[in-house]
């Protein structure tokens, strides 16, 4: 798909109403923009300069490969925790607002399927604003699981805010800018080396005119290089002096350091309720049912007829109306623990002998699936 179709298309997209639900989120989007300054200096181009600052290689790689999975996280959501919280501390606020830049490749709703961009040349980004919780008084984990949440509520991947800003109509436009524009931007580029020694891609040198006003006071962007997490941290030196970012930045990688220490400890985990998008539970809901998340693979809900079954079933227990059992007698069984192994992988191929059923404390039951079958043998 050509470029100029896709955005002939998202502007069809916008004008025909294809983003107008998302107005409400964009507009309610609230947290603070004022960022402590040094100085009262221009913010330019020719005036900027970079701090950079590196996880080490150890912590690096439990950061990618193990932390996304204690709490079901992506890497940008444990990333934006650690920002939030460090911008918060500094700034003294309860939220912070921060522009995220995304790839921009998305799925343009209501009339636009079959556009497929993947081969298509062009720069496709997205930069929406996200209010990012600070945590004042949380662990990681509760900070982490609400960061979570709030990446998790932002429609469309954010494309849908510039759309509206800048191709929506004349009220759309007058009602988000009255949204605070953030000052800090961020951006997680991803893995550079992909194991090779060698950088697999070069950051364009040219800044620009040296004139031009910096849309940003600090924008942080990250990737992975020689196996090392890196993040450079641009300002204005008329703004902001060097060791107020070094110090910013310090602080990030030293968060980062330790949030990776809090989920590698034993116990530590769990999962929120964007992760079972079929049943509607909160939070306090989830973490009773699923604990550290470590058993709990996925929550569904209970067909009419299941919960039809379960009904009758709580209400006369003593009922065998729907219980069904088969017993066999296996005779000439030599190698007892062969059979019990042989069972047990029946058990991890089939997932309903791996569900349990929960109600109590519900507004609706639900099926726990659970990762390993719960056996109890009793020969083995």
């Amino acid at each position: 798909v050509p470029f100029g179709e896709w955005a002939a298309r998202l502007v069809a997209c916008t004008e025909g109403g294809g983003f107008d639900a998302e107005l409400e989120h964009w507009t309610g989007v609230a947290g603070t923009a004022a960022l402590p300054v040094d100085a009262e200096g221009p913010n330019t181009v020719a005036e900027r300069r970079t701090v950079s600052v590196a996880l080490d290689p150890e912590r690096t790689a439990e950061l990618l490969r193990e932390v996304p999975g204690v709490f079901r996280t992506q890497v940008n959501d444990v990333l934006l925790a650690v920002l939030g919280r460090v911008l918060g501390e500094w700034c003294g606020a309860e939220r912070v607002l921060v522009d995220l830049e995304g790839h921009g490749r998305e799925e343009l709703p209501g009339g636009a399927a079959g556009v497929d961009v993947s081969r298509t040349v062009g720069w496709f980004t997205s930069v929406f604003p996200v209010a990012l919780r600070t945590g004042t008084g949380w662990d990681w984990g509760e900070l982490l699981k609400a960061v979570k949440e709030d990446l998790r509520s932002v429609p469309n991947r954010g494309i849908g805010f510039g759309a509206l800003r800048h191709l929506g109509t004349p009220e759309q436009r007058a009602a988000l800018e009255d949204v605070p524009a953030p000052r800090v931007s961020f951006n997680y580029l991803g893995r550079f080396d992909a194991g090779t020694a060698a950088p697999a891609v070069r950051f364009l040198t040219d800044p620009g005119d040296p004139r031009h006003p910096r849309a940003h006071l600090l924008e942080v962007v990250g990737r992975v290089a020689g196996g090392r997490l890196v993040f450079d941290w641009a300002y204005a030196r008329t703004v902001h002096e060097e060791g107020t970012v070094r110090a910013l930045a310090e602080r990030f990688t030293a968060g980062l350091a330790d949030l990776v220490r809090f989920c590698l400890a034993e116990g530590v985990g769990g999962a929120t309720p964007s992760d079972f998008p079929l049943v509607a539970l909160d939070q306090a809901a989830v973490d009773r049912l699923v604990g550290d998340g470590r058993d709990v693979a996925d929550v569904y809900p209970l067909t009419p007829m299941q919960q039809g079954m379960l009904f009758h079933s709580v209400l006369e227990p003593e009922s065998s109306s729907y219980f069904e059992q088969l017993v066999l007698l296996l005779d000439g069984v030599a190698d007892t623990a062969a059979l019990a192994a042989a069972w047990r992988r029946v058990a991890e191929r089939t997932p309903v002998l791996r569900t349990t059923v929960a109600w109590r404390g519900l507004a609706e039951p639900v099926q726990l699936l659970h990762r390993a079958p719960v056996l109890r043998c009793a020969w083995c």
